[in-house]
Parts: C-alpha cells; structure tokens; sequence
C-alpha cells in the first residue's frame, strides 16, 4: 500500500496480455509485490466481460475498454481501501482507452488508461485528448503506452538520425493546453531511463509514462522505472500526495484588468488563432471544442501572468541595483549628473509600484464590491466602528447610523416651520445627491415597460 495515509501509490505498465490464466496471475501476483493502490494497465488481451473474471478480493474498482477482439484493451483498477467515487465512465470500442471521472480521496479527478497505435497517428492524439471532460475542474492523471519517445536523445538507445514523429508533437501540444506534464522527467530532467525493450531491435526506449497535472507536481513524492520483467514493459510508479490541504484552495480568476494590457490582448487573440488552426476539424465537435479552449486558454494566461510577474520582478530588481550603485558612487563623488540619473530611476521604480498597489486596491475594491451584503471581514469591521461612529458623526446626520432615524429629520424640519417666529433668520434648504436612480437610461426603461405591456400611464 502507499508510503503513508495521505499519499496514494500509482503504477502505471503495458502488460503485453493477460489472456491465459499463468500470465494474468503472474501479472497480477507483481502488481501486489508494488504495493499499489491505483492502476493503469495496457494491453490486457481481454474483452470486456473478461477482465471482470480475473477480479480479486483487493480489487475495488474495475473499469475496462471495450473490444470485441482479443488484442488491445486498457483498464484502471482501484485498490478496496482506496476512496474513490466514479461519475462516469468512457470506454473505447477500439480497445484503446478508458477514461473515468470522479473522487479520488474526495480530489476531484479524470483517471485514464492510454494505449497508442505502434504507428505515427496525430490523429488519434487529438481524438483521445478531446475526450477528457472536466479539464479545469479536475485534477487529470493519465498513464499510458504511447509508443512514442518524448526526447530522441534521453528516450532511446539508439543513436541512428531520426526525428520526432508528428503524434509526439501533437502528444505534447495537447499535453500542454492541459496543463500536463511528465512527472518522471520533471524530476530528472537530464536522466537516461527505458520503459520498453525491443527484442526485434535489440533497443531501449521510453515510450511509457504518466501524464499528470501540473497543479499536482508539488505533491509528488517519488516516480521510479522498475524492472523489465514478465512483460518487454517495465512498470512505472508514481507516489503522490492528495491531500486537500496542499491542493489549491482558492479557484482561478480571470483579472480583467488584463484587457487593459495591449501586449495581453495580442498574446490572447495569438492564442485563440493558433487553437482553432490547430483544433477545429470536422471530427471535434464544438461543444468539446469550446471547452477544450477554456482549459486551453486559462493555462496560457496563467502562464502569461507568472511571466509578466518575472519580468516585472527582475526590472525591479535591476532599477533597485542600479539606485544601489549610483547612490554609493554619489556618496563619494557627487554630482548634477548622478544625482538627475537617480532621480529618474526613482521615478521608473516609483511608477512600477504604483502600478501595482493600483492593480491590488481595485482589486480589493472589486472584492468587497462582489461580496455584498455577505459576512465578511468588511461587515467585521463595520461592526467595531458602529461601537463609536455616533461620537463621530455630526447628529444633523441619521442616515445609515446606528440608533438614529430619518423621522427625527423631519420632526426637526416641523419644528423650525411651526416654532414661534424669532429675530434669528431661518431657512430650509433641500439638497439631493446623486443617487442610483439619477444614473437611470429613463429611455430604456419606458421602452423594456412597453415591451412587458404596460401602458404610460403605469
């Protein structure tokens, strides 16, 4: 079972057939010695019906392909102890993948089982990705075969010319609309590791991996290829943490303050151009189209708010090192030139900060603003100043004071009209200020109360 209680153990393995009872025993017997709580299995030889025979007392969960030949097949089998609740469940009748959607230790996820054609095929790359749901609202595991090597370099042993076949292109497009990334690699950037030995070739390649999202790789807590045995697949273990304290606890909101950026505006029109040149064939259709780009374009602006977020970082950092710099040189030999340059590095650095409180308070103030009459840390606050606010406020003023009324207002008003006449001259002065019916589209109102039917006279 996994390291501890809040981690879960993941093992992902192309099985190379499980369709006599020796084979699928002995796969089943090592995938106990890994001590695994979720698993992503190919190539299981099995149909459907079959692979629910093979199901032990450890098993939970079964979710199979559907393939009316034995060949092919993908499966993800969940561990009894594990938490999960599945929502739905896509099978391919190809035998080619299965994708579930649900709970996993009450973490929203999509868990599917990949295996790729042998072949070059973009086509089924873009197919299988569009079939994922729920991409910003759910954590994405995928662990697969997809027969296709990721680095020419670090992913073979060969060292015969080639060059990356057009479905890993498409692999790693898609992989990075979803904001998915390989776990293993991540961790070893620069380290040689197999997945598949080729007896034909008498080669080594990794072509077998988890694909995982990317607001998950701070939980990892180890990822490691095994041993190539009973299968020409090595399996691949991945230890991560689920745990809901160290998942984003707050969801991700577009700043409008960025259509301000004109530089923003370029980069996102980019963006969408480059998607719909890329996506919009006629076997996709829209409604998987339109939600693929929300997922698509919530990543690239992401990525374009740390990036802006750098660059401002180090143009600060630069201004300040270089006030540093002229305010050591000025110390010892001043001068009008040193002391103008200063000057205007202040002001560069003076208006880079502004700009961002400014981009803070108007957020702040949207904050509040949409929080509205809801308990909060603004109504908190509201409620140590009502203690106090009417020592500090003039009485001429009842509205929206605690304890005070209008109608003491207008019992003032009817004294002074019906008072005895005295030497002192009086007057009454009826102010209004702008309030929100002042701001009204009185032409537009008349004409949504024709529309309802109502007559001028309402």
């Amino acid at each position: 079972m996994s390291m501890n209680d809040k981690s879960i153990r993941l093992i992902s393995w192309n099985v190379k057939g499980m369709n006599n009872n020796v084979k699928a025993n002995k796969v089943i017997s090592h995938l106990q010695d890994l001590e695994g709580d979720l698993f992503f299995l190919q190539e299981t030889h099995l149909r459907k019906l079959e692979f629910s025979r093979i199901k032990k007392p450890w098993m939970g969960h079964l979710f199979h392909s559907r393939f009316s030949e034995r060949a092919r097949g993908a499966a993800i089998i969940v561990h009894k102890d594990v938490a999960f609740e599945s929502s739905s469940v896509v099978s391919d009748p190809n035998g080619r993948n299965v994708i579930v959607q649900g709970k996993l230790q009450n973490t929203p996820v999509v868990l599917a089982s990949i295996y790729a054609p042998t072949w070059d095929d973009d086509k089924f790359m873009s197919k299988i990705f569009s079939n994922i749901p729920n991409a910003a609202d759910h954590h994405i595991i995928i662990g697969g075969d997809f027969n296709q090597v990721q680095d020419l370099d670090l992913d073979r042993s060969s060292t015969s010319q080639s060059s990356l076949s057009k479905a890993t292109s498409m692999l790693k497009f898609h992989a990075d609309q979803l904001g998915l990334s390989d776990p293993w690699r991540t961790m070893y950037p620069h380290t040689k590791a197999f997945s598949f030995f080729s007896h034909v070739h008498r080669s080594y390649s990794r072509i077998y991996f988890f694909l995982l999202d990317n607001r998950l790789l701070d939980n990892i807590q180890s990822c490691e290829y095994h041993s190539i045995v009973i299968s020409d697949h090595s399996p691949i273990t991945l230890n991560i943490n689920l745990s809901q304290d160290k998942l984003p606890t707050k969801p991700w909101r577009f700043n409008s303050h960025l259509l301000s950026e004109p530089k923003f505006k370029d980069y996102l029109t980019n963006q969408i151009q480059l998607f719909f040149d890329t996506n919009d064939t006629p076997d996709i259709g829209s409604g998987v189209l339109w939600e693929t780009l929300k997922a698509y374009l919530r990543g690239q602006i992401i990525s374009f708010i740390s990036g802006f977020r750098r660059e401002e970082r180090t143009k600060l950092k630069q201004i300040s090192d270089e006030i540093q710099l002229l305010d050591a040189q000025y110390s010892v030999n001043p001068s009008d030139v040193l002391y103008k340059k200063r000057v205007q590095l202040q002001s560069q650095y003076n208006l880079l900060t502004s700009g961002r409180i400014e981009k803070q308070l108007l957020h702040t103030k949207q904050r509040f603003f949409e929080q509205g009459d809801k308990a909060g840390k603004l109504l908190a606050y509201q409620a140590r100043t009502e203690r106090v606010i009417s020592a500090l406020i003039n009485p001429d003023q009842t509205g929206f004071i605690l304890g005070r009324h209008s109608s003491s207002n207008t019992r003032r008003l009817l004294n002074v009209l019906y008072s005895p006449p005295t030497d002192s001259p009086e007057l009454v002065l009826s102010l209004d200020a702008e309030k929100a019916f002042d701001r009204v589209e009185w032409k537009y109102l008349f004409f949504t109360l024709n529309k309802f039917g109502l007559s001028p006279d309402f």
